[in-house]
């Protein structure tokens, strides 16, 4: 795997940065958020420590930085959801010129209709707090014929340490999921070039996946070409 530079990221970020309009402090409640984006972004303790330390120095350039690190995340999470969108939305024409409704709703992600995954059940926020091991919440929900399922926006194309997290987020939501009573089942695309990659047991990450989905019927993971088949075949 291509190691991470983690100053030549920061340096990256801070060329990007209008430094100009960034010289506030932040709040609280962002700098918690910066520390938990670093520490999900660094592959390594060291390597986080190291960026921390970049990002909290108390100068022009440093609100900058901070800036421009906690504007990046939103941005790339933003386009993995355009991209399924576009899918469904291909979906939805598709079986639409035969006569079938194909639904799919963007979900909130916060507020009383967000929706998580929390011991074994599909939960909205409006239900009360979730507990500790509750997932993020889902990005969509989808209908078609006699399924319904909800679905997060983990797509990703390429490869490179950003994807490992990823794929932990998706591992998480599988341990979580393997439990499901009731109500929609759980789909998960897991595409790129990175979900090819082998362990030291010769198996691709997509393996690993599908073998821990596999304790259920109620969890499905999918590459990109093989939804449309999936959805045809229900």
């Amino acid at each position: 795997m291509e190691s991470i530079d983690p100053y030549e990221e920061t340096k990256r970020a801070l060329a990007e940065a209008n430094a100009t309009s960034c010289h506030g402090p932040l709040s609280k409640k962002e700098l918690e958020r910066l520390s938990t984006l670093v520490r999900r972004k660094y592959l390594s303790d060291e390597d986080a420590e190291m960026v921390l330390l970049a990002l909290s120095e108390q100068t022009p350039s440093g609100y900058a930085l901070r800036k421009a690190f906690l504007t990046q995340e939103p941005q790339k999470q933003n386009a993995a959801e355009r991209t399924v969108q576009r899918m469904l939305a291909e979906l939805k024409t598709h079986f639409g010129q035969s006569g079938e409704t194909f639904y799919a709703k963007k979900l909130p992600s916060k507020g009383a209709r967000a929706v998580v995954l929390a011991e074994g059940h599909f939960r909205t926020l409006g239900d009360g707090a979730p507990p500790a091991s509750a997932s993020k919440t889902m990005d969509f929900s989808i209908r078609f014929r006699s399924r319904a399922f909800y679905m997060p926006a983990k797509y990703t194309s390429g490869g490179g340490g950003t994807q490992d997290n990823t794929r932990r987020e998706i591992e998480s939501l599988i341990r979580g999921g393997v439990n499901l009573t009731d109500g929609p089942d759980l789909l998960i695309l897991a595409d790129g070039d990175h979900y090819g990659l082998q362990d030291i047991n010769g198996q691709t990450h997509l393996d690993n996946l599908r073998a821990a989905a596999s304790a259920t019927n109620r969890i499905i993971v999918l590459t990109h070409k093989e939804l449309w088949g999936f959805f045809a075949n229900l």
